[in-house]
């Protein structure tokens, strides 16, 4: 049997970059955004789910089947983890038996993705919003495209406060749980 494994964190953390990481070992199954609640952002490990409208229905109708059957299935016997990218906000709202889940099964492995400078964070968000570009890798063809932005301090405040918030409370959450965390800085020396 494989570990079970689930990226906890938020938007702008690295979270694509980590996946990635993840599923270059032949022996992991990383999986992206699987509720996201516009669509299912499945790789890089299950390509057949990207854009199912089939397998979203699901999703958004049984999403603890969709775990169970879709997601923790049998895997050829060479897997020892799979696992996918679940964002605060998407836990605490649309997917809340998701998070419940999770929180219950203590077997299931927990990596805390966080990013230390939240001012950095937010501008990276704004910037996504802004242009629309969500990823750019080192493979990409896309750049992300000079911008102006202006910041205001509640808005920033607002930001810092709320994920500060989130990540305490996400520590509570999974903290009978195997964890490990893992910060954005650290992953951009890898």
């Amino acid at each position: 049997m494989y570990t079970r494994f689930v990226i906890i964190g938020s938007y702008r953390t690295g979270s694509n970059y980590l996946s990635s990481l993840l599923a270059n070992n032949p022996h992991i199954v990383s999986m992206g955004e699987l509720f996201n609640e516009s669509l299912i952002y499945s790789r890089p490990g299950n390509s057949y789910l990207q854009k199912n409208i089939v397998a979203k229905f699901i999703r958004d109708v049984a999403p603890l089947w969709f775990l169970q059957h879709l997601i923790f299935h049998s895997y050829q016997p060479n897997i020892q983890a799979v696992g996918f990218r679940f964002f605060y906000l998407q836990a605490l709202e649309k997917f809340l038996p998701v998070l419940q889940y999770l929180r219950e099964d203590t077997k299931i492995r927990i990596i805390h993705l966080k990013r230390k400078n939240l001012l950095k964070s937010y501008v990276s968000l704004r910037m996504a919003q802004e242009t629309g570009i969500w990823t750019v890798s080192s493979l990409s063809p896309t750049t992300q495209p000079a911008l102006s932005l202006t910041l205001h301090p509640k808005e920033c405040e607002s930001y810092f406060n709320s994920m500060e918030t989130h990540i305490k409370l996400f520590d509570e959450y999974f903290s009978n749980h195997k964890y490990i965390e893992v910060t954005y800085e650290t992953l951009m020396y890898l």
